[in-house]
């Protein structure tokens, strides 16, 4: 049975949008939606817009990345941009260490039976990734406190969900704390020893900012895990893409803009949602203080106006600058843009890399059942992806 194919329902939507009402007021969002490539770049690179606090966006875990600007965030920031996005750290150190997690995960997937790759898979790749980088040794308990925060959040109201995140970080308190503590007198190589260690106006980082950093950088796993997935998954339903992908795995700039390519149509995020710090202008409107704008990433990511047959999957459409479109200068929009733009994108791109080398440098990757994109206004991805693995030779 082959895979479901993405469903075209709000692709149909977006295009209508972009072609009819590019800046729709939304009654029932209470924002005003943009679907529009130019706009939605013009919303992100906008210093007048910051993170939603209330309604539609907003998350659970308030503060830190989301709230610093300025000379806060780009220090701040840089104490986890040295590990995470410098050249020298992503050469020597972050690719070995993602090569070597997505290696070992890759060799226990059986041959020959079904499988369902996101659980035993593309979920995992991330959180191993994110608990070798940060030297947290039980993945699992980090797993565990993942779900449960997710199954908390899904229940919550806008009002409710600031609660539940305080609750949430409080249960990650005791995985994290201890750690903190320990690096803090004896440091190591980690994203938890930077961190502990970092100073801030003469001072260590407060231990309660400590978790919540290391909190939404977890979160941003998510992110990945629905990329993979979705790569994986047009892959598996697209066996002439995945052979041609196959022939040119040792080419890094092949392998790279095929995952440029996978976020550009596949974007984790599909919306994000900004307010206006005071009066500002977007897409030629002003926007009153604090009204709430939507950019529609999904629908920038296909908008005809930017990327020639934007519905197509091109395999090499980034061929000639697929390692750009991991960084803020990018023409792809799945990880934001301006001074928020995400900070773990070249891991990203360092995962989905290794990720299809190594499974289909093993296996070919066969559909093995339906897999239905599933998913609201903020995020779409495949619930599951049952596949069967046949031996590559």
């Amino acid at each position: 049975m082959a895979l479901g194919r993405p469903t075209r329902d709000r692709h149909e939507l977006f295009a209508s949008l972009r072609e009819h009402a590019p800046l729709l007021s939304s009654p029932a969002l209470g924002s005003l939606v943009l679907s529009r490539y130019d706009d939605v770049r013009e919303l992100l690179d906008s210093g007048d817009f910051a993170h939603v606090t209330r309604g539609p966006g907003m998350t659970m875990l308030r503060g830190g990345f989301q709230a610093w600007h300025g000379q806060e965030h780009s220090r701040k920031m840089g104490i986890v941009a040295r590990r995470l996005r410098t050249p020298r750290a992503l050469r020597d150190d972050v690719s070995g260490r993602v090569e070597t997690v997505v290696q070992r995960l890759a060799g226990t997937l059986p041959l020959g039976e079904r499988v369902d790759l996101k659980s035993a898979f593309t979920d995992r790749v991330p959180l191993l990734v994110f608990c070798d980088l940060a030297a947290i040794d039980d993945a699992d308990a980090l797993g565990r406190w993942a779900a449960a925060m997710v199954a908390r959040a899904s229940g919550c109201s806008y009002d409710d969900l600031p609660l539940a995140g305080a609750a949430a970080l409080r249960d990650l308190e005791p995985i994290v704390m201890p750690l903190v503590r320990e690096r803090r007198a004896v440091p190591g190589p980690d994203l938890v020893s930077d961190l502990a260690n970092a100073a801030y106006d003469g001072a260590h980082l407060p231990d309660a900012e400590v978790v919540l950093i290391l909190a939404q950088l977890f979160v941003g796993t998510f992110e990945a895990e629905r990329l993979l997935t979705s790569a994986f998954h047009h892959l598996a339903s697209h066996p002439a893409a995945a052979e041609a992908l196959r022939s040119q795995l040792d080419d890094d700039d092949a392998v790279a803009s095929f995952g440029a390519e996978a976020l550009r149509l596949f974007s984790p995020i599909q919306a994000v949602t900004r307010t206006a710090r005071a009066d500002a202008e977007v897409a030629g409107r002003t926007v009153a203080a604090g009204r709430t704008v939507i950019g529609l990433l999904g629908s920038a990511n296909r908008d005809e106006r930017r990327f020639a047959d934007p519905e197509r999957f091109v395999l090499d459409r980034f061929r000639h600058d697929a390692e750009r479109q991991f960084t803020p200068s990018g023409e792809i929009l799945p990880f934001g843009a301006g001074e928020h733009y995400c900070t773990g994108a070249r891991v990203g791109q360092l995962m989905i890399v290794h990720a299809v080398r190594a499974l289909l440098g093993r296996a070919r990757v066969e559909a093995a059942g339906d897999a239905p994109f599933v998913g609201g206004l903020m995020s779409w991805a495949p619930a599951s992806l049952p596949v069967v693995l046949r031996g590559a030779s």
